[in-house]
């Protein structure tokens, strides 16, 4: 086998990984964003629950989720409460950390803490985890990406 044949088939197989690993990351958060963030509402949870989990027939529907609503909407109001003490806590954090930043730090900090906040209300999703390292070099110019360099 000579050089060029090597390295041809090196190349094919980095593109072959790079784009297998990318391409599995795009539709996992595709998948995520399509199914899991209308069961953070009450009502999409409700109606997952009725329809996909305890197939119910139509007659019995309302029944079902007029029982189904109000434990919900307590777990709603817990996850608010609980989020509301996450942001408590980051405001703590960011008030104490103040004084020992520069102003290019304290920059940094309110584009993480507001990209924090946006996460955790569910406004926006997670990023991947730090150790999904294909993704650092991988930038799908998404609004809530910002670039920290």
């Amino acid at each position: 086998m000579t050089w060029k044949s090597a390295l041809i088939l090196l190349t094919v197989l980095f593109l072959g990984i790079t784009i297998g690993v990318l391409g599995t990351g795009f539709f996992i958060n595709k998948h995520v964003q399509e199914n899991f963030a209308p069961l953070r509402k009450p009502q999409g949870l409700a109606k997952h629950m009725v329809h996909n989990i305890l197939k119910a027939n139509p007659d019995n529907i309302d029944t079902l989720l007029k029982t189904i609503r109000p434990y919900l909407k307590e777990r709603d109001s817990l996850r608010k409460k609980h989020l509301k003490g996450h942001f408590e806590i980051i405001t703590a954090m960011e008030q104490d950390l103040q004084p020992l930043l520069n102003e290019e730090q304290k920059r940094r900090l309110e584009i993480f803490n507001r990209r924090l906040r946006r996460i955790m209300s569910g406004e926006i999703p997670p990023p991947p985890p730090p150790s999904s390292s294909h993704r650092q070099h991988f930038n799908r110019k998404r609004p809530f990406r910002q670039n920290l360099k």
